[in-house]
């Protein structure tokens, strides 16, 4: 049966003060989210009989500066998965 997603309602907590924009900060901030990610998932993809991961990109958006990643997967995994992603999005799909 198949998931009805439109029902998925996700509670947001309030933002924690512990995390701040400071390097340290965002890190512990990831590292929260990328638990409450793979929770979310690990749910969803048992569900549905399969193997789910994700990858966390938060960035500064001027050149050259910081990139913080989290993810549940290897990081040639996680490689691979963006390969697959950046060849979809420059190739127009």
């Amino acid at each position: 049966m198949a998931r009805d997603d439109s029902k998925l309602e996700i509670e947001m907590p309030a933002p924690d003060p512990r995390f701040q924009a400071t390097d340290e900060g965002i890190r512990e901030a990831m590292t929260y989210l990328a638990g409450l990610l793979d929770s979310a998932i690990s749910v969803a993809a048992a569900e549905n009989d399969k193997r789910l991961g994700f990858a966390l990109f938060i960035f500064e958006f001027d050149p050259g500066k910081a990139t913080f990643y989290v993810s549940n997967a290897q990081r040639g995994d996680v490689s691979i998965a963006m390969r697959r992603w950046l060849e979809r999005v420059e190739g127009g799909q």
